[in-house]
């Protein structure tokens, strides 16, 4: 397995950045999730649009392979959602426990 450069830290020794950056990279990983959702049905709308408007075999031939290119695109796209997302959610856990602490007045750090 490969290390990450954020597998080292804990949340006792993440600072404001740290949890910001968590944050920004959780919220881009959703992003690219919608965009892999957006280009899967664009293709797989193109491609029943192919097999249905054009009466060209060359045409049917792009639509039948832009459908399972679009359902592949979408089954890819959440693969790589959640192998990302299971790449931070340990550290998410470590920052959300290290928060509460802090509201609740019992920060680690400065005892």
């Amino acid at each position: 397995m490969i290390d990450l450069p954020y597998t080292e830290f804990s949340a006792d020794e993440m600072e404001l950045r740290d949890y910001l950056s968590l944050h920004r990279t959780i919220l881009a990983n959703e992003r690219t999730l919608l965009a892999y959702t957006r280009t899967a049905f664009a293709l797989a709308i193109a491609g029943f649009t192919f097999l249905k408007l054009f009466r060209s075999e060359i045409y049917r031939i792009i639509g039948i392979v832009l459908i399972p290119t679009g359902i592949l695109t979408f089954i890819w796209g959440i693969y790589r959602f959640q192998s990302t997302r299971s790449d931070y959610k340990n550290l998410e856990l470590d920052t959300t426990n290290h928060l509460t602490q802090i509201e609740d007045g019992n920060d680690p750090a400065t005892q």
